[in-house]
């Protein structure tokens, strides 16, 4: 279900239109992205929650899937990570407890 558009993106949407007339493919994205972040901001408060940025939320997403097992290339690959180095330096904070379960399951 999608929430309506804030009082803030609608006068955007309307001053972009009125500066374009057919809107472009930048500016469209950026009213998309505009329009995501007010959605959360709506959801986050419905669910009592402190307010978050969307980085926020991919952060911990690619800890947990790490966490649950999921293969750091996999993970690279998700978030958009040109190299397997920026995944696994960004997210070491996961590899001991990785590092134990490996262990435990050898034994």
């Amino acid at each position: 279900m999608f929430l309506w558009l804030s009082s803030v993106t609608d006068l955007l949407f309307v001053l972009l239109r009125e500066r374009f007339e057919v809107l472009s493919h930048v500016a469209l994205r950026w009213l998309f992205i505009v329009h995501l972040l007010v959605q959360l901001k709506h959801l986050l408060e419905k669910a009592g929650l402190p307010e978050r940025r969307f980085h926020d939320l991919r952060h911990s997403a690619a800890t947990m899937l790490l966490m649950m097992g999921v293969h750091p290339k996999v993970v690279q690959e998700m978030l958009g990570h040109s190299e397997i180095s920026m995944t696994m330096d960004t997210y070491s904070h996961v590899l001991p407890t990785m590092q134990r379960d490996a262990i435990d399951k050898l034994n």
